[in-house]
């Protein structure tokens, strides 16, 4: 009987870690499988996503899913099947790009103001709990209708969302480490600030990092969907988005036409879906406390 318990923990912990790296899988085969349909789009379909067919004729409009067009077509003759492979190159570029800008300022900021301490981390903190107390989509709106949709407009509104997250989640770690005996060590042999904040620092915060990274890939496809749903889409119609067809597709929902929002919602769901796999699973991996 003992013994039974004391295998207890064990296999907690066996089937924790079973659980995040099948969790991580899954979202990394779901992203993968998105970015090829993306990439392989020209060969998957003879079709293009702001024209037709090879001779420019368009389809006939409201065409139900068919064996013609699996996925039907739109309110003006575009197959949904085609703009649905073609569509996810602009909300995956909008994460990217956000996300990065995101890590490289936000990143820095939280390193250098969780070590320095003092006057510098209290106007940083502040500034970044100003961003941080906004709604993240009341703000992204904002910025995009003050600068205009475009994607680089659209990354960066995402990206000034997520600075103040990155900051946060590196800081509160750097509080910590800072204190630590390797760090003390390396202050008396005369390492300079910056060599100790990204040499002995920013290794330990990766994990904090890669988690946030992939949960701000989900929010930012989430939030470029809702930027285009309410009439500040990234693109201009007849390009292809899944945001900008989801918010085509709504005014047609009503009459019977299911198929425009379904699909590209569909995509929609899979990518956040995939990139919220990664983050959780990631975040199970790297936080040993769950196991406990």
């Amino acid at each position: 009987m003992t013994t039974s318990i004391r295998k207890i923990p064990a296999i907690k912990r066996f089937l924790v870690g079973d659980v995040a790296k099948r969790m991580v899988a899954t979202g990394i085969v779901i992203l993968a499988f998105i970015i090829g349909l993306n990439v392989l789009a020209p060969y998957l379909t003879p079709n293009k996503p702001t024209g037709a067919r090879a001779d420019g004729q368009l389809f006939r409009p409201f065409q139900e899913p068919s064996k013609d067009h699996i996925m039907g077509t739109n309110d003006i003759g575009l197959d949904i099947y085609t703009r649905v492979l073609y569509g996810g190159r602009v909300p995956l570029l909008v994460a990217t790009f956000s996300t990065l800008f995101a890590l490289l300022l936000g990143v820095p900021l939280g390193l250098l103001s969780g070590y320095l301490g003092g006057f510098l981390d209290k106007l940083i903190s502040l500034i970044m709990d100003s961003l941080f107390a906004f709604p993240g989509l009341i703000l992204a709106i904002a910025i995009t209708a003050m600068i205009g949709p475009s994607i680089l407009n659209t990354a960066a509104a995402i990206a000034v969302i997520y600075v103040p997250v990155f900051f946060r989640v590196v800081r509160s770690q750097v509080l910590s480490i800072k204190e630590l005996l390797y760090v003390e060590a390396a202050k008396s042999i005369g390492e300079s600030t910056l060599s100790i904040v990204f040499r002995y620092i920013l290794p330990n915060t990766i994990p904090g990092i890669l988690v946030i990274l992939s949960m701000g890939f989900a929010d930012a496809i989430l939030i470029e969907a809702g930027l285009s749903f309410i009439g500040l889409s990234t693109v201009v119609p007849p390009d292809a988005s899944w945001g900008l067809d989801v918010a085509i597709g709504r005014n047609y929902l009503l009459s019977g036409s299911w198929w425009i929002i379904t699909f590209p919602g569909i995509m929609l769901i899979f990518a956040t879906l995939g990139f919220s796999l990664i983050s959780e699973g990631l975040n199970d991996l790297m936080n040993p406390k769950l196991s406990e």
